[in-house]
């Protein structure tokens, strides 16, 4: 089961459901321009839509972060060109990160990066 909820613009939206691999899993907006993970570093080949990088539809997205823990988050954007040129069937298509360190702010102000969280519940 998949839940939206959006408070604020840029600052408290978060993705959240049940996944296998974690009992509960959010995904963190850190606001415009700020990047955690590296989407370069992040591959699925043979799924993604652009060659050299994780670019999937949301819904496939989500899924496939979902199942990896390599996974550390969705990068979603605002910009037009970027849209027309990956999003498939009227879907939104995001890209896909691997865990880093630390999070960077980008000068690409039109980026968004949704942290994924993984909780483990004491049983």
């Amino acid at each position: 089961m998949y839940h939206f909820y959006q408070h604020t613009p840029n600052i408290h939206s978060f993705f959240f459901h049940f996944s296998s691999n974690c009992d509960w899993i959010t995904y963190d907006n850190l606001g415009n321009g700020k990047i955690y993970g590296n989407p370069q570093a992040y591959q699925c080949p043979s799924i993604t839509v652009v060659g050299g990088y994780c670019i999937l539809p949301w819904s496939q997205a989500v899924t496939q972060c979902d199942s990896d823990p390599k996974c550390a988050g969705l990068a979603l954007t605002t910009n037009t060109g970027w849209h027309n040129a990956y999003d498939k069937n009227n879907e939104p298509s995001v890209q896909l990160a691997s865990a880093s360190s630390s999070i960077i702010t980008n000068t690409y102000t039109e980026w968004y990066t949704l942290k994924k969280n993984c909780w483990k519940f004491n049983t």
